[in-house]
């Protein structure tokens, strides 16, 4: 049995709910106080520790903590951020270099801080929380997508420099989900211009109209990232839910800027999809090959078994055993 050590860092575009068979080994969090059903529920297993991710000396004092607690983490989740509601002309510089210091600086210092006792164990395990934000970019988000942008690049950088150590990275990719990131934690600009009401206006009133309503419930999505970490071969990329998984598919262009977010279109895009950076796995094709036609990107899909709580298992995506199917889920249903 794997015995996970799990350092969580969380933001406030997120909710603490994990699997309630497998209490969580130590959490985190900007205000300690949202963690207090976890810690009433498993007492000394989850410590709540303070940790401004923007902060590299309470980061090092965070993961020192932990350490300290359980001796080693072997599974780092990096899941804070929030979202910037503004067209790219409308943007504060103050606002947006916030939003890097956590969306990106952040996943980048927690890393830095845990990866040396991965480094001296030759294990451990990497879960960034990208988006389907990452895969695609809408309109009055894109702040947001450059920083996830910069995540999904970071991370397959990371998987490639520490495979030889023993150590796995994986990229979750989840579409719209119950949480706060659409609501209270997203943030938007002081200055809005009227020649973007109908573009970045209009998507901005649709995202905000949506929260609380979101197709993605986070409890399934904990479900299959723990499955994911606990396989023998975990994946690169893990997608959560139909609309990600629609994304990497052929024939998906972006929706209208009235659309939800996480809304797919089905007619033919203008240039090809999906692009090969979206859709591989750790085993890569030759790079003369990825911008072929005749590329084959897989995606892993997370099917219960029997006496199991999940495996892992990789399908072609127009094969007839996927074809309009959720990657993670069968019959499509949202996560």
């Amino acid at each position: 049995m794997i015995h996970h050590r799990l350092f969580h860092r969380s933001g406030p575009g997120t909710r603490h709910r994990r699997p309630r068979p497998r209490p969580p080994r130590g959490v985190t969090a900007r205000d300690p106080g949202r963690l207090t059903d976890v810690v009433a529920r498993h007492g000394d297993r989850a410590p709540a520790l303070a940790l401004d991710v923007t902060d590299k000396d309470r980061v090092a004092e965070a993961v020192k903590k932990a350490e300290s607690a359980f001796g080693l983490i072997d599974v780092l989740v990096n899941h804070a951020g929030y979202g910037y509601l503004v067209a790219l002309e409308e943007g504060e510089d103050e606002e947006v270099r916030a939003l890097f210091d956590t969306n990106v600086f952040g996943v980048v210092d927690v890393t830095r801080a845990v990866l040396p006792g991965m480094r001296a164990r030759r294990a451990g395990h990497v879960v960034n929380i990208s988006s389907l934000g990452g895969l695609a970019a809408f309109g009055a988000t894109g702040y947001h997508h450059a920083t996830k942008f910069a995540v999904e690049g970071l991370s397959e950088s990371l998987a490639a420099e520490v495979a030889p150590l023993g150590i796995k990275v994986t990229i979750v990719g989840p579409p719209a989900f119950r949480t706060n990131w659409s609501g209270p934690s997203t943030r938007q600009s002081a200055v809005t211009l009227d020649d973007y009401t109908e573009s970045a206006g209009t998507r901005r009133t649709s995202t905000l109209a949506t929260h609380g309503h979101q197709p993605g419930d986070p409890a399934r999505a904990s479900e299959a990232i723990i499955g994911a970490v606990e396989a023998e071969e975990p994946p690169l990329r893990l997608l959560l839910g139909k609309a990600a998984y629609d994304i990497v598919r052929p024939g998906w262009t972006p929706p209208g800027p009235a659309s939800p977010p996480g809304a797919m279109s089905p007619s033919e895009p203008t240039t090809p999809w999906p692009r090969p950076r979206v859709c591989h796995q750790r085993e890569r094709p030759a790079p003369d090959a990825w911008h072929g036609s005749s590329l084959r990107c897989r995606v892993t899909r997370v099917r219960p078994v029997r006496g199991r709580r999940s495996a892992l298992r990789s399908t072609a995506p127009d094969s007839p055993a996927t074809a309009g199917r959720c990657p993670l889920l069968a019959a499509g249903r949202p996560l």
